[in-house]
């Protein structure tokens, strides 16, 4: 049974404070973004889908989509590692 949240986005209110925003784990045929701080979300909230995959507090992106993505955190003005 899949689980829908209509709003992704509001369960990582509860985010934890980080050195940096976002952080990315590479697995080959998935990355998973570990959206780190409060203001991580909103640098994100406007290039992703509302029905995007999330594994925890991670948002789960195909690998040929990490790059763009992370350069749209980076003008938000976010850190990414």
């Amino acid at each position: 049974m899949a689980f829908h949240n209509p709003n992704p986005f509001q369960n990582l209110k509860r985010a934890i404070r980080s050195d940096v925003d976002v952080h990315v784990a590479d697995y080959g045929s998935v990355a998973l973004v570990h959206l780190d701080t409060p203001e991580a979300p909103r640098g994100v909230e406007e290039n992703v889908s509302a029905d995007a995959p999330f594994f925890g507090t991670a948002l789960v992106v195909q690998p040929r989509y990490v790059a763009p993505l992370i350069a749209s955190m980076f003008e938000a003005g976010l850190e990414v590692r």
